[in-house]
């Protein structure tokens, strides 16, 4: 089972069904390897998993002894969880005609799937090595986690972006990141004649 990263931390919802249905509740126990969560269905069922750990084991069982504790036999089901996390780390400004450096850094504990880059080619250009650029919404892979690559960003008009990296699992779970990129046009104008006293340049091509 694959979630994803969220900045609270990961939220895993428990829910059994059992037979007979009016079966106590209380005596159906769950824990969560890797941390400290435990409890019973006839309470709360919710659990925050917290990084920098990327996989979990949830368990259930009956509490056959009575100790209110799930004991290692007593375990009939259980559900590994690996958490995926997307970071995607580009500069918020980029000058029009320049190229900056980036990175996107997937984890996930042995994960396997793609990943896509989405953005405006209008407004900015990415790529891991120019002057090939990375094409818009199509996949690339596959690749394992925990995985990092490099990333070369060139500011192609002035304007605003935002730019989306998805990791798709084999499985199909789906998790991204974004971030807002800023091109910036720089125009640099000299009163080269000399001409203009305390005023601005005349903003001709003579003086650009």
């Amino acid at each position: 089972l694959y979630l994803c990263h969220t900045p609270g931390g990961v939220q895993v919802n428990l829910s059994a069904s059992f037979l007979p249905a009016d079966y106590d509740r209380s005596k159906i126990l769950w824990k969560v390897d890797g941390t400290v969560a435990s409890g019973n269905f006839g309470g709360v069922t919710t659990v925050t998993l917290q990084p920098p750990a990327t996989r979990f084991t949830a368990k259930a069982g009956i509490d056959c002894n009575g100790n209110g504790t799930l004991d290692a036999n007593e375990v009939r089901r259980e559900v590994d969880v690996v958490v995926l996390n997307v970071i995607l780390t580009v500069p918020r400004y980029i000058a029009e005609g320049s190229i900056v450096g980036g990175e996107l850094a997937m984890t996930g504990d042995s994960a396997t799937g793609t990943w896509i880059l989405i953005y405006v080619p209008s407004k900015v250009l990415i790529a891991t090595a120019f002057p090939v650029a990375i094409q818009p919404g199509f996949p690339n892979g596959p690749v394992g986690l925990p995985t990092t690559i490099p990333l070369q960003i060139k500011g192609v008009n002035a304007g605003t972006d935002v730019i989306v990296a998805i990791f798709r699992s084999d499985d199909g779970t789906e998790c991204s990141a974004s971030a807002t990129v800023h091109v910036i046009k720089i125009d640099l104008d000299v009163d080269s004649d000399n001409t203009n006293g305390y005023r601005g340049p005349n903003e001709t091509d003579a003086e650009d």
